[in-house]
């Protein structure tokens, strides 16, 4: 055999086998870390939007029938003060894992 018979082949095998490597570990790699699916909300501004409970609620349902694995809020949610329960009833009605 000479040289660039031998490298040729050499190559096509390695090529071959890199291949057969490659998909075994990415299919390792779904089954370690299968995908991670989460809703992110923003800019709620509850206090100054008279239609955010109502958002807030539509995004929760969007959420549930998607089956995120997580939810986060972003920030600009509201204010801290008794008459913003409702808003926070209506984000705890997600059933993620609780984290906090």
């Amino acid at each position: 055999m000479n040289r660039r018979l031998f490298i040729k082949s050499s190559s096509l095998v390695a090529a071959a086998v890199s291949i057969d490597v490659q998909a075994i570990a990415a299919e390792s790699y779904k089954q370690k870390f299968p995908k991670l699916r989460f809703g992110i909300c923003a800019d709620l501004h509850y206090d100054i939007m008279p239609d955010g409970l109502s958002r807030i609620n539509k995004f929760i349902d969007a959420m549930q029938a998607e089956k995120v694995d997580f939810i986060v809020q972003m920030g600009d949610f509201c204010k801290v003060l008794p008459q913003n329960q409702p808003l926070l009833d209506a984000w705890s009605r997600f059933k993620g894992p609780d984290i906090m």
